[in-house]
């Protein structure tokens, strides 16, 4: 199991945690972090010196320390600012990025930070193969591998 942080547990530190979030009447509704936050979105928090992130400070408090292998999960709202423990449960990446997948959450085509070509790229690049160019001289032309030029015209990626 990871190192649990109980020093950061105190009282005073708990209080001050908790002077920075808006808890709404409504157990339902999410508790939102309203102070710093990291450049992924997550709220922040420092103490003595470390930057934790606020919903994990949240879960910990309310249900202990965070197994090794495990992540902390926003398992009803998806709101990275929300802190209700209600909200929060464990899981691996591989749930998480199975959630963002399945509930359309997961950036794609442009959108991807990574893609290195645009819809309108692979239109032509189908139109290209089509066209009986080979993928290698298709893929030197656009910037991008063969294996990657394979991956559009079959439909894998830019569907």
């Amino acid at each position: 199991m990871r190192d649990w942080i109980p020093k950061l547990l105190t009282s005073e530190s708990i209080t001050r945690f908790f002077s920075k979030v808006d808890i709404p009447d409504s157990p339902d509704e999410c508790w939102i972090w309203t102070v710093g936050t990291g450049g992924d979105g997550y709220g922040q928090f420092w103490y003595d010196g470390v930057l934790y992130r606020a919903h994990r400070i949240s879960y910990e408090y309310f249900n202990g320390p965070i197994p090794e292998g495990l992540i902390v999960r926003h398992k009803v709202c998806h709101n990275r600012l929300c802190v209700n423990p209600f909200h929060l449960e464990l899981g691996t990446h591989q749930d998480n990025s199975d959630d963002k997948v399945r509930e359309g959450r997961q950036a794609k085509g442009e959108n991807n930070g990574n893609s290195k070509v645009s819809e309108g790229d692979a239109e032509l690049i189908r139109e290209f193969y089509n066209q009986r160019e080979t993928q290698q001289n298709i893929a030197d032309c656009f910037g991008i591998s063969q294996h990657q030029v394979s991956k559009i015209v079959r439909g894998v990626n830019w569907i």
